[in-house]
């Protein structure tokens, strides 16, 4: 069946007739953006880069698959796009950077970018904002059934459980598939217990970890290395404990009190200088006179006296509670 339009025009049958004054015009589209929209990241622009448009953040080019009503779908590229600010101030940032997989970019199940939500404030696109991500169809399902909060950048893993513990975990840097990538060490983990502990452990593949560990629950502290260990202090390190066991368990040896052991030393050395001169004269008049070796035998019993002195105090001479091997 044919149409006449209204200046008389037979439009034939197999012909459809629209209406083009009902077409927005593509700057009023460009103005009116106002849905949510899903799109796969595809190029980036530094702060700085020529083609930047802000030069002082991240920009982003983002292809969405749009359909308006009953349209045939499109894919349309959002360009310089920013990430939406989480604070919105000066002084306070989050800063991320969207992955991007050129491999194939027109196909978001194979694509492996980030897949993001695109929303333009006041309809306009020219200020398109990233304001979150959208579930990729290849990403892993969840496995924790309980109450959490879990996240992944770039191989860093942090976890909060139902318990209201804290894990922080290195896989090493990541490709967009989730794999790492070679080189580099990863391992590292820190762990905030329910019982208030708190332990840092190396990732280095050396054959003792490297640890710090604050046993909360068994009262203790540990701190474990390899090879080596420095300690580096500008100002005096100062140690207070129920006592020091240099090797450990196996320490029963105990260790001298300097101080104590030279000042009494000391005493020891002047009686014994003293008794030692006496015991020296009288032996050289010794010849001429009898009683000189009556003061000799003296002099030497002060020597005596002061040695069983000194010995007599050998107890105090040692720590009782710092001990070594």
């Amino acid at each position: 069946m044919s149409h006449e339009l209204s200046d008389g025009t037979v439009v034939p049958s197999y012909l459809g007739i629209h209406d083009s004054s009902f077409e927005p015009s593509v700057k009023k589209t460009m103005t009116s953006d106002v849905l949510l929209r899903v799109g796969t990241v595809t190029k980036s622009y530094p702060p700085g880069d020529s083609e930047s448009t802000s030069k002082l953040v991240f920009e982003y080019d983002v292809d969405v698959y749009q359909m308006n009503g009953d349209s045939i779908g499109t894919f349309i590229t959002y360009p310089r796009c920013r990430v939406a600010n989480f604070f919105g101030s000066v002084a306070d940032f989050l800063e991320y950077t969207p992955r991007i997989d050129n491999s194939d970019p027109k196909d978001p199940e194979l694509n492996l970018g980030s897949r993001v939500l695109i929303l333009c404030p006041n309809g306009d696109q020219r200020d398109a904002l990233i304001v979150g991500g959208f579930p990729h169809p290849q990403a892993k399902a969840q496995s924790d059934k309980t109450h959490h909060l879990k996240f992944e950048f770039n191989g860093i893993r942090v976890a909060i459980n139902s318990d209201g513990e804290l894990f922080i975990f290195r896989r090493g840097a990541t490709e967009n598939d989730g794999s790492t990538k070679s080189g580099g060490a990863g391992g590292a983990t820190l762990k905030m217990d329910k019982d208030g502990g708190i332990s840092i452990l190396e990732g280095g593949g050396n054959q003792t970890p490297q640890s710090i560990v604050i046993d909360t629950k068994n009262s203790k502290m540990e701190i474990t290395g390899y090879s080596k260990m420095d300690i580096t202090c500008t100002g005096p390190i100062n140690m207070k404990s129920a006592g020091v066991y240099l090797g450990g368990d196996n320490a029963k040896d105990n260790l001298i009190k300097g101080s104590t052991y030279r000042e009494q030393e000391d005493a020891l050395f002047q009686t014994m200088l003293i008794a030692f001169t006496a015991m020296s004269a009288a032996f050289q008049t010794a010849s001429s006179t009898a009683p000189s070796l009556a003061g000799a035998g003296t002099a030497a019993q002060q020597v005596v006296v002061a040695l069983q002195q000194f010995m007599a105090q050998a107890a105090n001479y040692l720590s009782v509670t710092n001990l070594t091997e």
